[in-house]
C-alpha cells in the first residue's frame, strides 16, 4: 500500500496522468524477432556446466497502474522460469529475492556500467557484482527484459541475456533480441525466449 500511495502522489505532483494498458492483442503470425549482428555478442563459453539461473528482471516503461505492471512482471518471471527449466533441466534455479524487491531506479544504479551500456564488456565488473546472487555455481544465467509502449498500443520488447563468471565477475555470454508484440502474449514471449535459449545452448559448440 505504501508503494501504491507513493506512486499516486508522485504522479499527481508532476501532473502526469496514469494511463490504461492497451487492449490485449495477440501477435498471431506477425511475430518478428530482430537479432542484431553478431559483433555485439559475447561468446566465451566452453560449456554450460555448473550453471545456475537467477532471474529475468522485467522493466515496463509506461506510466500505468503499478499493480497492473507488477502482475505482468510476475507473469513473465514465472514463464521465464518454466522455459529455462524446460530448455536446461540441469540448470538449477537460484532464489531471486534481491530482484523482487529492487526498484527500477536501484536497478538502473546497479547496472549503469553493464555492457552494452558500457561499450567494453570487460569493464562491467562492478555491475556484475551488483547482479550476482550468492550461490555455489561458477556460472550464472541472468536476463534483462525491457518493455516500452509507444503511441498508445505499440509494444517494443528488448531481451538481454547474460551468463556471468561468478568468480572472475566477467561476461561469458551476451546476446540481445528485440521483438514488437504485446508482452502479455505468452505464445510470442515463449517463442522469443526459446529462440534466445537455443542460441545459448548452441554457443559452446561454435567456440
Amino acid at each position: 500500500m505504501l508503494l501504491l500511495h507513493s506512486c499516486v502522489s508522485y504522479s499527481t505532483g508532476l501532473k502526469i496522468p496514469r494511463k490504461q494498458f492497451p487492449e490485449y492483442k495477440a501477435c498471431g503470425q506477425e511475430l518478428l524477432i530482430a537479432d542484431p549482428p553478431s559483433e555485439h555478442e559475447v561468446a566465451r563459453l566452453d560449456n554450460l556446466n555448473d550453471m545456475g539461473y537467477s532471474a529475468t528482471y522485467h522493466r515496463i516503461i509506461f506510466s500505468s497502474d503499478s499493480l497492473e505492471k507488477e502482475e505482468i512482471r510476475r507473469f513473465t518471471s514465472r514463464l521465464s522460469n518454466y522455459i529455462v527449466k524446460e530448455m536446461f533441466p540441469e540448470v538449477k534455479k537460484i532464489p531471486e529475492d534481491k530482484f523482487t524487491t529492487m526498484s527500477y531506479y536501484d536497478y538502473y544504479l546497479a547496472t549503469k556500467t553493464l555492457y552494452p551500456s558500457y561499450r567494453d564488456h570487460k569493464l562491467s565488473t562492478r555491475a556484475i557484482e551488483n547482479l550476482l546472487v550468492p550461490s555455489s555455481y561458477r556460472k550464472q544465467l541472468f536476463m534483462d527484459l525491457s518493455t516500452y509502449i509507444h503511441n498508445g498500443d505499440e509494444f517494443s520488447n528488448y531481451l538481454h541475456l547474460y551468463v556471468f563468471d561468478t568468480k572472475k565477475k566477467s561476461i561469458l555470454y551476451y546476446d540481445f533480441l528485440k521483438y514488437t508484440c504485446d508482452i502479455r502474449d505468452s505464445t510470442a514471449f515463449s517463442v522469443v525466449m526459446n529462440y534466445a535459449l537455443k542460441k545459448l545452448k548452441m554457443s559452446p559448440l561454435k567456440n
